[in-house]
């Protein structure tokens, strides 16, 4: 199934069961999780939340991981609830029945649920290919699945001493009936040569299917075989002490392969811990990162509407500026015209303008002269009238102030007026 039929099924599933607060955005970070994580296909299904049954979109199948330069991959199940973004997906392992998971995994469950801080700090900016990616660093260093150990062959029937069959040579029958087998009980002493004698003619008369014959009465024995047994007590003390120094050998390399393993594990979960914090710390980085960039963004947007707008004012002032300009050089060769007509119409000879302004006639000046006292007395009226509503002159004063410049106001309108009969 390729992504786009993934989606399309993504997108019935919404359209179908219609309970999702945030339809785009499933269908957006699932979308994602099929980019970084073709394995998973998209499934629905019932989901028991508490007792209470809801139909919910899942995602199961494979997620790679790196152990010892090995890639594996583990199947899962991730189940994304009705109200996500705003609550984490459910990732469940799905072991095969070849696997089994590993005991006391930090990161599992007994029962197969994932846990990582990633999920337990879980915000509505995160996403699920990126928890997905967290639990694939996190099994890389530590897989939570391991195949499951074949039984081990049921042990060997003891023989029974009863039987027939000779025991191997230098050993002697088993007392506790049970796992015997092909070793010698090494806690016992060596047999004696009465036993040995014994041993061999029971040995030698099974071939002819005969019961051993009894002595009639014991013997001593040879020099030859005193030297005989001697050397078989020597050599099984060899062998017992060669065992005993390859069993505290033994202890100690196991001893110390749990002491290697001890440390690694150690070392593993320190390094498993220190990944987390980075891996938090880059998605704390990466969130922050992010937003800086968007704002950046905006910023840049902005900006660049700012520099179109002061290109546009600087194009308007310089046609302002060279409008303005043009105005200023056609003043100037004005100025420059009316100077030099000034120059040669400049007369040479001061004019007295009081001469110039004053009239031409005798008459025209006695009757500029009186028309200039008229207005004269006309303004000391005014400010007698003031004076008087002030209060710094009485009604006398100002009656008989009154009274003569009003007959002098008389004797001067009646001389303009006949200037004007003339």
């Amino acid at each position: 199934m390729n992504i786009t039929d993934k989606l399309n099924s993504i997108v019935n599933y919404l359209t179908t069961i219609r309970i999702y607060r945030d339809p785009q955005r499933v269908k957006n970070d699932t979308t994602e999780v099929f980019r970084f994580f073709p394995n998973l296909q998209p499934c629905c299904a019932p989901y028991n939340r508490g007792g209470h049954m809801v139909t919910l979109i899942y995602l199961k199948g494979t997620i790679p991981i790196v152990y010892q330069n090995v890639t594996y991959y583990i199947p899962v199940v991730v189940w994304i609830p009705e109200t996500y973004p705003y609550v984490p997906p459910v990732v469940m392992l799905d072991p095969t029945p070849e696997m089994e998971i590993v005991k006391n995994h930090p990161q599992v469950s007994d029962n197969g649920m994932c846990h990582h801080q990633y999920l337990s700090s879980w915000t509505w900016q995160s996403n699920i290919s990126q928890a997905v990616k967290y639990l694939c660093d996190v099994y890389s260093g530590y897989p939570p699945l391991v195949s499951k150990s074949k039984p081990a062959p049921p042990p060997p029937i003891p023989l029974d001493p009863n039987r027939d069959s000779p025991p191997p040579y230098g050993s002697s029958p088993s007392t506790n009936g049970g796992g015997g087998g092909n070793y010698s009980n090494w806690n016992q002493p060596p047999p004696t040569y009465q036993e040995s004698i014994q041993n061999q003619q029971q040995y030698q008369g099974q071939g002819q299917q005969q019961p051993p014959p009894l002595p009639p009465k014991p013997q001593s024995p040879s020099p030859s075989q005193q030297q005989l047994l001697r050397e078989r007590e020597q050599q099984q003390k060899k062998e017992i002490e060669q065992r005993e120094q390859l069993q505290r050998e033994r202890e100690q390399q196991q001893q110390i392969e749990i002491e290697t393993q001890r440390e690694k594990h150690q070392r593993d979960e320190a390094l498993m811990k220190c990944t987390e914090k980075l891996q938090i710390l880059l998605s704390q980085f990466y969130d922050t990162s992010s937003k800086a960039i968007e704002d950046y963004s905006e910023n840049n947007v902005l900006l660049a509407k700012q520099r179109e707008h002061l290109e546009k004012e600087k194009e308007t002032l310089k046609k302002d500026t060279d409008y303005y300009q043009g105005l200023i050089q056609s003043t100037t060769d004005q100025i420059d015209k009316l100077s030099v007509w000034i120059k040669e119409n400049e007369s040479k000879d001061d004019i007295d303008i009081d001469v110039v302004s004053s009239p031409k006639d005798p008459l025209s000046r006695q009757l500029l002269t009186l028309v200039s006292e008229d207005a004269t007395i006309e303004d000391m009226l005014y400010y007698l009238d003031k004076a008087l509503h002030s209060n710094r002159i009485t009604l006398e004063e100002y009656l008989k102030n009154v009274r003569s410049l009003a007959r002098e106001q008389f004797m001067i309108r009646a001389t303009i007026k006949k200037f004007k009969l003339i």
